[in-house]
Protein backbone atom coordinates (compact mmCIF):
# COMPACT_ATOMS: atom_id res chain seq x y z
CA UNK A 1 0.00 0.00 0.00
CA UNK A 2 2.75 2.29 0.98
CA UNK A 3 4.81 1.53 -2.10
CA UNK A 4 1.14 2.29 -4.37
CA UNK A 5 1.38 5.48 -2.51
CA UNK A 6 4.90 6.76 -2.97
CA UNK A 7 4.25 5.54 -6.69
CA UNK A 8 1.49 8.14 -7.17
CA UNK A 9 2.80 10.72 -5.31
CA UNK A 10 5.98 10.39 -7.69
CA UNK A 11 3.17 10.29 -10.86
CA UNK A 12 1.62 13.56 -9.60
CA UNK A 13 4.89 15.36 -9.02
CA UNK A 14 5.68 14.76 -12.46
CA UNK A 15 2.17 15.78 -14.53
CA UNK A 16 2.30 18.81 -12.13
CA UNK A 17 6.46 19.51 -13.32
CA UNK A 18 5.17 18.77 -17.00
CA UNK A 19 2.75 20.82 -16.47
CA UNK A 20 4.25 23.52 -15.18
CA UNK A 21 6.77 23.74 -18.93
CA UNK A 22 4.51 26.34 -20.66
CA UNK A 23 4.24 28.51 -17.51
CA UNK A 24 7.88 28.18 -16.97
CA UNK A 25 8.42 29.27 -20.45
CA UNK A 26 5.32 32.39 -20.37
CA UNK A 27 7.22 33.56 -16.89
CA UNK A 28 11.13 33.50 -19.20
CA UNK A 29 9.19 35.14 -22.03
CA UNK A 30 7.97 38.25 -19.42
CA UNK A 31 11.13 39.03 -18.64
CA UNK A 32 13.29 41.57 -21.50
CA UNK A 33 16.90 41.83 -21.60
CA UNK A 34 17.98 45.48 -23.04
CA UNK A 35 21.36 45.86 -25.08
CA UNK A 36 22.76 49.32 -25.58
CA UNK A 37 26.50 50.70 -26.44
CA UNK A 38 27.20 51.53 -22.84
CA UNK A 39 25.33 48.30 -21.05
CA UNK A 40 23.20 45.80 -20.51
CA UNK A 41 20.01 44.89 -18.35
CA UNK A 42 17.05 42.45 -17.38
CA UNK A 43 13.92 43.30 -16.43
CA UNK A 44 11.12 41.42 -15.04
CA UNK A 45 8.72 41.02 -12.65
CA UNK A 46 11.11 39.78 -9.52
CA UNK A 47 14.00 41.19 -11.68
CA UNK A 48 15.67 44.85 -12.20
CA UNK A 49 19.52 44.40 -12.49
CA UNK A 50 22.21 45.84 -15.69
CA UNK A 51 25.91 45.72 -16.03
CA UNK A 52 28.25 48.07 -17.94
CA UNK A 53 30.23 46.44 -20.86
CA UNK A 54 33.10 47.97 -19.35
CA UNK A 55 32.92 46.57 -15.91
CA UNK A 56 32.50 42.83 -17.27
CA UNK A 57 35.40 40.66 -16.04
CA UNK A 58 34.38 36.54 -16.74
CA UNK A 59 31.80 35.06 -19.22
CA UNK A 60 30.37 31.95 -18.16
CA UNK A 61 27.89 30.27 -20.50
CA UNK A 62 25.72 27.33 -18.88
CA UNK A 63 23.66 24.42 -19.67
CA UNK A 64 20.91 22.85 -17.67
CA UNK A 65 19.02 19.68 -18.27
CA UNK A 66 15.67 20.16 -16.96
CA UNK A 67 12.71 17.83 -17.91
CA UNK A 68 11.04 18.48 -20.94
CA UNK A 69 13.40 21.97 -21.36
CA UNK A 70 16.96 22.78 -21.41
CA UNK A 71 17.84 25.91 -19.24
CA UNK A 72 20.83 27.65 -21.31
CA UNK A 73 22.08 31.16 -19.79
CA UNK A 74 25.29 33.64 -19.57
CA UNK A 75 26.91 34.77 -16.76
CA UNK A 76 28.71 38.02 -16.50
CA UNK A 77 30.55 38.69 -13.57
CA UNK A 78 31.58 42.13 -12.70
CA UNK A 79 33.32 44.40 -10.13
CA UNK A 80 32.74 43.38 -6.97
CA UNK A 81 31.54 39.86 -7.00
CA UNK A 82 28.41 41.54 -8.66
CA UNK A 83 26.93 39.04 -11.70
CA UNK A 84 24.31 39.29 -13.81
CA UNK A 85 22.67 35.76 -15.30
CA UNK A 86 20.69 35.80 -19.24
CA UNK A 87 18.92 33.41 -19.97
CA UNK A 88 17.62 32.12 -23.44
CA UNK A 89 14.17 32.15 -22.85
CA UNK A 90 14.12 36.07 -22.05
CA UNK A 91 12.37 38.46 -24.70
CA UNK A 92 15.88 40.09 -26.51
CA UNK A 93 17.86 37.56 -25.92
CA UNK A 94 19.07 36.99 -29.73
CA UNK A 95 19.81 40.61 -29.75
CA UNK A 96 22.04 40.08 -26.31
CA UNK A 97 23.61 37.18 -28.30
CA UNK A 98 24.74 39.29 -31.39
CA UNK A 99 26.29 41.56 -29.25
CA UNK A 100 27.85 39.09 -26.97
CA UNK A 101 29.56 38.07 -30.61
CA UNK A 102 30.22 41.18 -31.63
CA UNK A 103 32.20 42.91 -28.30
CA UNK A 104 33.71 39.15 -27.63
CA UNK A 105 34.17 37.51 -30.85
CA UNK A 106 36.72 34.26 -29.63
CA UNK A 107 33.45 33.38 -27.52
CA UNK A 108 31.40 32.11 -30.13
CA UNK A 109 32.96 28.31 -30.88
CA UNK A 110 32.60 27.82 -26.93
CA UNK A 111 29.55 29.04 -26.79
CA UNK A 112 27.38 27.06 -29.27
CA UNK A 113 29.65 24.21 -27.89
CA UNK A 114 28.05 24.34 -24.62
CA UNK A 115 24.73 25.44 -26.50
CA UNK A 116 24.75 22.57 -28.73
CA UNK A 117 26.12 20.04 -26.20
CA UNK A 118 24.68 16.97 -24.33
CA UNK A 119 21.10 17.15 -23.36
CA UNK A 120 21.81 15.30 -20.24
CA UNK A 121 24.56 16.72 -19.00
CA UNK A 122 24.91 19.84 -16.98
CA UNK A 123 27.86 22.02 -18.09
CA UNK A 124 29.31 25.28 -16.82
CA UNK A 125 32.63 26.97 -18.61
CA UNK A 126 33.88 30.13 -18.56
CA UNK A 127 34.41 31.57 -21.83
CA UNK A 128 36.44 34.52 -21.15
CA UNK A 129 38.16 36.19 -18.08
CA UNK A 130 39.36 40.11 -18.16
CA UNK A 131 43.05 39.06 -17.45
CA UNK A 132 42.83 35.54 -19.59
CA UNK A 133 41.25 36.10 -22.80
Amino acid sequence: MIRLLVILLMIAALVYFVLSIPRRLKEGQRTVVAVTGRNVSVRGRRLNASMEWRDVRRIDVARAPTIGVEDFCVVLFGNNDESLAVYDVYDGFQTFEAKMFNLWPRIREEWARVFMGSPNISERVTVWKKDGG
